[in-house]
C-alpha cells in the first residue's frame, strides 16, 4: 500500500504576491498542453531507470549566455510528494549535494520571505550564493492538480554579500510538476542564471547543458526518499544524507 502523503506543499511555501496570476497560469498552461519551445534549440534527450529528461536552450545577448527549460517524467515518484520535496528548505539541506546551505528569514524592511542559497562550485572557483523572492501555488485544472513554483533574485539587507562568494544576481526559475496519471510526476522547468565573475562563458554555458539532467536524476533520487525522510525529520531520527553517503 503506498504511503499517504501529508498536505505540506502550501504550508511549506507562503504566498508574497512578488508573481502574478499570469506568470502561475503561464507555466500551468505549458505543463498541461504544449512547452513552447519557440526560440529555443534542441540540446538533448536523457533516459536512466524511470527518468526520462528533455533539454532546450534559448541564447540571450544581454548575458552571451543561454535561458533552458527541461521537461521531466519520474515513473515513480508521487507528484505531490515530489512538490513538497522541491520546497521544503530543510531537505534541501539533506540531499542537495550542491547546496552549502538553504534557508528564509522574514525581511524587516518589506515584510518579505527572503530566500537565501549558497552552492559550491569546484576548486579554484569560488562558490556562488543566491538571494531571492520564491513563491509556490496548488492550481486545480481540468481535474488536474498542478503545483507551481516560481523565484527570481531579489536584494535583501539580511542576507548580505559575503567574503569568498560571488553574488548571483540576475536568476530565475520557474517549475511545474502534476501527475502522470498513473504512479508518476511530470516534471517542467524555465531556468536562468549568471554566476558573474571570471569563468569563461563556454564553461558557464556548457555546466548549465549538463547541469540541467544531472539536476533532475538528484532531484528524482530525493523524491523517492522524500516520505521516510519527513516522517523521520518529524520524530526527530535521524538519517544520513546524500552529502555523507
Amino acid at each position: 500500500m503506498a504511503s499517504e502523503v501529508p498536505n505540506r506543499f502550501e504550508s511549506l511555501e507562503t504566498g508574497q504576491g512578488d508573481f502574478s496570476e499570469k506568470e502561475f497560469e503561464q507555466v500551468a498552461s505549458e505543463l498541461l498542453t504544449n512547452i513552447d519551445y519557440e526560440g529555443y534549440e534542441f540540446i538533448t534527450n536523457y533516459e536512466i531507470d524511470n527518468l526520462r529528461c528533455t533539454m532546450h536552450r534559448k541564447y540571450r545577448e544581454d548575458s552571451g549566455l543561454y535561458e533552458y527549460k527541461v521537461w521531466g517524467h519520474m515513473m515513480d515518484v508521487n507528484a505531490e510528494a515530489c512538490a513538497q520535496s522541491y520546497v521544503d528548505l530543510e531537505f534541501r539541506n539533506h540531499w542537495d549535494t550542491y547546496c552549502v546551505s538553504a534557508e528564509r528569514k522574514q525581511d524587516p524592511d518589506t515584510s518579505k520571505t527572503a530566500y537565501y542559497w549558497q552552492l559550491n562550485y569546484p576548486f579554484p572557483l569560488y562558490n556562488r550564493d543566491y538571494c531571492f523572492v520564491r513563491e509556490s501555488k496548488k492550481i486545480c485544472r481540468d481535474d488536474k492538480i498542478l503545483y507551481v513554483t516560481l523565484a527570481r533574485s531579489e536584494r535583501f539587507e539580511i542576507f548580505p554579500e559575503r567574503s569568498g562568494v560571488i553574488r548571483v544576481k540576475d536568476y530565475f526559475q520557474k517549475a511545474g510538476m502534476v501527475s502522470d496519471g498513473k504512479s508518476g510526476t511530470i516534471a517542467y522547468m524555465t531556468y536562468y542564471d549568471n554566476p558573474e565573475g571570471m569563468i569563461p562563458t563556454w564553461l558557464i554555458n556548457w555546466a548549465a547543458s549538463i547541469g540541467g539532467p544531472q539536476y533532475l536524476k538528484l532531484m528524482h533520487k530525493s523524491c523517492a526518499q522524500y516520505l521516510q525522510w519527513r516522517e523521520a525529520a518529524d520524530k526527530n531520527t535521524a538519517l544520513p544524507t546524500d552529502k555523507e553517503v
